[in-house]
């Protein structure tokens, strides 16, 4: 199984989770080629995603996100399986989920994250290549 890629901007493949009542009901590897992060955002939203788990994220990427109301959880980094599992067990905002220099005090995405996540959600994590 992969990895979170560490650059959203740049990620071509991903892993699209379906869950319900913090269970994962299924998931799916898909392939996205992206122009632009209108294209990217376009596919996502059309793939139904409204997490996004993912590394770093650009800001007009990150915008463009939040403007088609898909909630983002940056700076994560992990195993997918791993990450998918501590996401369902409300524990992603662990050390060892946290990219390198990112800590929860001074990450405004961090700080506070059990209270803005949410469930009954598909998710997409990126992997590696």
């Amino acid at each position: 199984m992969g990895r979170v890629s560490p650059v959203l901007d740049v990620a071509t493949r991903f892993w699209i989770v379906h869950c319900e009542e913090n269970i994962q009901v299924s998931h799916q590897e898909v392939l996205i080629e992206h122009s632009s992060p209108n294209s990217l955002v376009a596919d996502l939203r059309h793939s139904g995603v409204d997490i996004l788990i993912c590394g770093a994220v650009s800001q007009p990427l990150l915008q463009e996100l939040l403007r088609s109301k898909v909630q983002v959880l940056p700076h994560i980094c992990g195993n997918i399986v791993e990450v998918v599992s501590a996401f369902l067990a409300d524990t992603l905002d662990q050390p060892e989920f946290k990219m390198p220099g990112c800590r929860a005090d001074h990450c405004s995405f961090h700080h506070g994250y059990r209270h803005r996540h949410g469930r009954g959600h598909k998710i997409r994590h990126q992997k590696n290549i």
